[in-house]
């Protein structure tokens, strides 16, 4: 299911000599641990984002305008349980940072201003 690397980066492959593979979300995070790794970096495909959703603390996304073939997109995800902590555009691109909200945090509208689309939908310019 994944490829875990010595530097804590989990994909859906993997070639060096330090890559372990994986069979599911707890095996890839029991993995880092052997690693004594103090976070993970998860990069995708589309598989591989829809199983970590869940457990991911952080993430930070890149929108790109247009629309474009492939798996590499991140599944729809409940923006409630999030907060936008910062926005950096770019020439060609934007960056987006965002943090788990802590069980029970209740989101208020400064959290994520500006509203933002979905990894499926046209991103804002």
């Amino acid at each position: 299911m994944a490829a875990v690397a010595d530097d804590g980066v989990i994909g859906r492959d993997g070639s060096l000599d330090t890559t372990t593979y994986v069979t599911g979300v707890d095996a890839a995070l029991d993995a880092l641990g052997a690693r004594d790794a103090d976070r993970a970096f998860v990069l995708g495909g589309a598989a591989i984002y829809e199983a970590f959703q869940p457990r991911v603390t952080r993430m930070v996304l890149s929108r790109i305008p247009g629309r474009y073939g492939g798996d590499a997109t991140v599944p729809d995800w409940d923006r409630d349980a999030w907060t936008l902590r910062a926005r950096t555009a770019f020439d060609e691109f934007t960056l987006e940072r965002w943090e788990r909200r802590e069980e029970g945090a209740v989101a208020t509208p400064r959290d994520n201003a500006p509203r933002l689309a979905n990894a499926h939908e046209q991103p804002e310019r």
